[in-house]
């Protein structure tokens, strides 16, 4: 079979016009409206001195939504485009990555807001540093090994591909779930040291918001990962699991639920430093420091 062909059955298979371009097209139009949502919540944040980089990140990820529905769209229009149908694979696993990065980073000023000496310690976090550097990667390797798979036909480059995929894929899904143990720990476990403020509402609500957008997120991540460990299904005869009402269930229903419950619940309020805290988180960063 020639490089670029589909001789498989995968996730969401490949889109018609009929049925995927007006699905895709509300998909957009509901993206960029939480995009919207979220960017101007940055603006407002910004025009009072607060920036809160985190609602522009969520905002990058609708985008980065609207471009892979956009990219659907024209993979209907031509179905037999071999760099059309790379493009949709790859936006696919990229985009989420970035709610991935933000809610651990919540998860992380859970951690250093209530256990400040242990959250602020260098090993801390420079641990989370190379955890986040590490998704970058993995997401590299998807990318890598995804547009490999479409523009080679030796067996022994396709399994290795698939390998790697299927390593990469738990590895997010592990990096998806981490902000629940995190948040978890960091609440339950008796702190040697005052707590410190974490911007508005109760700590309780903001493990709430931490623990359920990860589990949204890790459904969504380990429900495509999964599909890489069943066995292989001919594109004419795909799983239910391949089929489109999966597809758009768990991949952008799941994540517009995200990003839909950040802005409604305010994370950027919730899980904003002000100066204080800011100076804070530095001093505790400078003793640690001087610690060593």
């Amino acid at each position: 079979m020639p490089p670029g062909v589909i001789p498989n059955a995968i996730l969401g298979g490949v889109p018609d016009r009929k049925t995927d371009i007006p699905v895709c097209g509300v998909l957009i139009a509901l993206f960029a409206i939480n995009g919207f949502i979220h960017s101007n919540i940055f603006k407002r944040n910004k025009a009072q001195g607060r920036l809160f980089i985190f609602s522009m990140m969520v905002f990058g990820f609708c985008m980065s939504r609207c471009v892979t529905f956009g990219v659907r769209i024209s993979w209907a229009s031509s179905p037999t485009d071999p760099s059309l149908t790379i493009a949709a694979q790859v936006l696919l696993s990229a985009g989420v990555v970035l709610l991935f990065i933000v809610n651990l980073v919540c998860a992380q000023r859970i951690l250093e807001a209530l256990h400040p000496a242990t959250g602020r310690s260098r090993p801390v976090r420079y641990a989370f540093m190379a955890y986040y550097a590490s998704i970058i990667v993995v997401l590299i390797m998807v990318i890598t090994t995804t547009v490999q798979s479409f523009k080679t036909t030796n067996p022994s480059i396709l399994k290795t591909d698939m390998d790697v995929r299927k390593s990469c894929g738990i590895w997010m899904t592990l990096f998806a779930f981490s902000s629940i143990p995190v948040s978890l720990i960091a609440f339950f476990t008796p702190s040697e040291s005052p707590p410190t403020k974490l911007g508005t509402g109760s700590m309780r609500t903001k493990v709430a918001i931490v623990c359920g957008v990860s589990v949204l997120l890790t459904l969504s991540v380990a429900f495509r990962t999964s599909i890489v460990f069943l066995p292989t299904r001919p594109i004419t005869d795909p799983a239910w699991y391949h089929q489109r009402p999966a597809f758009y269930t768990f991949t952008p229903m799941l994540e517009l639920m995200v990003v839909i419950t950040l802005a409604a619940l305010r994370f950027d309020q919730r899980f904003y430093l002000d100066g204080k805290a800011e100076k804070e988180r530095e001093q505790g960063k400078d003793m640690s420091t001087e610690g060593k």
